[in-house]
């Protein structure tokens, strides 16, 4: 399906998406459904896959998307985002680690490991963080 929802009121697209998920769980019938909406994806997907480029940027769960995106691009398509860039990235231990900001603030944040060590890195904070500040830096990519 080609963005089916994209010219329906707000209350007839949110009713339309939830019939859709039900017919599509009732049935099991797999489907592809293209669309710009980013609320629209994240809430009726069981996958997401970002297509920036021309080229599959991110492809998984929409929580893991959201939360652990592949590159800067991504982290700043998904939902809101502050970003700063970080002075080091310190104390690495079990996906934890100490952002440390050019004003050197120390902020706890979330890492994955296939970050490098080395390299320009960002500091992403959604504002749905904010209660217990779980934040994930990126390396910032040449281009983008």
């Amino acid at each position: 399906m080609d963005d089916p929802l994209g010219a329906p009121d707000r209350r007839l697209r949110q009713a339309m998406q939830a019939e859709n998920r039900r017919i599509r769980d009732d049935t099991k019938v797999p489907t592809l459904q293209v669309t710009h909406d980013q609320p629209e994806a994240m809430n009726l997907s069981d996958r997401v896959v970002l297509v920036h480029d021309d080229r599959i940027v991110a492809n998984g769960a929409p929580c893991e998307v959201c939360l652990n995106p592949p590159s800067l691009w991504a982290a700043e398509f998904i939902g809101d985002a502050n970003m700063t860039p970080l002075r080091e990235v310190a104390d690495r231990n079990n996906g934890r680690c100490i952002a440390v900001t050019s004003a050197r603030m120390r902020i706890p944040a979330r890492i994955s490991d296939s970050v490098p060590a080395t390299g320009a890195a960002c500091l992403v904070i959604r504002p749905d963080h904010c209660g217990g500040i779980a934040a994930r830096h990126l390396r910032l990519p040449s281009k983008a």
